[in-house]
């Protein structure tokens, strides 16, 4: 219940912050335990560097500037941002379970961006890449896309039922300011 009492600018701030737990997970999962993603896993986090970065750049605003319309776009862009993210998640998912293919989508190899040409061919050589359709990690018979979809879903629900909490609550002060005017 306490969720859904807060406001428009404090969902954002909370989405941001669980985007930032989210990717802390998946880079911990990544670099402290060793599970390799895949070029899906690794697009997924794009959908939450998205939203945290959009989110930043808001609080960043002076609080004149920070209204009402730029607080329901910046949860537009961020509902627009996990929706992709969690559909991608869905996909992935999908592919997981064996209810479609993804070899066209799923190059298998994660690179570095400080690789040289030797240490690429070195990799190319010797690593087998890693797959989309095979799950690096269940919890509770569920994969971390599965995981990352219902996040996401709940998210953006959250965030929709806030803008309309907003909403709703712009047209009852509208409508006493009209009575009060009469």
């Amino acid at each position: 219940m306490f969720l859904l009492a807060l406001s428009l600018r404090r969902r954002l701030v909370l989405c941001a912050a669980l985007a930032l737990l989210l990717l802390a997970a998946a880079y911990a999962l990544q670099y402290l335990f060793g599970y390799q993603p895949c070029s899906l896993c690794l697009k997924q986090r794009l959908a939450w560097w998205g939203v945290l970065v959009g989110v930043a750049a808001v609080s960043l605003l002076p609080e004149r500037r920070r209204t009402q319309l730029v607080l329901r776009a910046a949860a537009l862009l961020a509902s627009l941002l996990v929706l992709a993210g969690g559909g991608l998640a869905v996909f992935h998912a999908g592919g997981e379970r064996g209810w479609w293919t993804l070899t066209l989508l799923c190059e298998g190899f994660t690179f570095d961006a400080a690789m040289t040409t030797e240490d690429l061919r070195t990799l190319l050589q010797t690593r087998k890449p890693v797959p989309c359709d095979e799950p690096a990690l269940r919890v509770f018979r569920l994969s971390l896309s599965e995981y990352n979809a219902l996040f996401s879903f709940f998210v953006l629900g959250w965030l929709a039922d806030g803008v309309r909490r907003e909403r709703a609550q712009d047209l009852r002060r509208g409508r006493r300011r009209d009575e009060r005017k009469r």
